[in-house]
């Protein structure tokens, strides 16, 4: 898989959604393929998404462009990251009230679900 439609973004880009995709369970994947698109804006921030309750559609896992420009494990990282958030039905503060505390959580439950991937694959971490 190449990122397709799925990734809107230059070749860089979709070769790493590609890869980050490929760390993950099968049954994850199909699920992010089937519901999320990613989009490389020029955003503040190296990662954001926003749920489908908001799109009506599909999920969008926006991703910085210059992500492409960071060291590989790193980028792969982030794009499980964003991946993880929509695979734990995280909501985001647009869509409800959320506290700091609860920013908080998400985050590390996220970070967590990403490094517990990329364990789960074999993927070593950064030398």
């Amino acid at each position: 898989m190449d990122g397709g439609t799925l990734t809107l973004g230059d070749d860089e880009a979709r070769a790493l959604v590609a890869k980050a995709l490929s760390c993950v369970p099968a049954d994850v994947a199909d699920k992010v393929v089937d519901e999320c698109c990613f989009v490389m804006p020029r955003a503040a921030q190296k990662g954001f998404v926003v749920p489908r309750e908001l799109t009506d559609c599909r999920t969008i896992i926006g991703l910085h462009d210059s992500i492409v420009d960071d060291p590989e494990h790193v980028a792969v990282f982030t794009v499980l990251h964003e991946v993880a958030h929509h695979y734990l039905g995280h909501k985001v503060g647009l869509l409800e009230d959320m506290t700091k505390e609860d920013d908080v959580r998400q985050e590390e439950e996220a970070n967590h679900q990403a490094q517990e991937w990329l364990d789960a694959a074999g993927v070593p971490p950064p030398a």
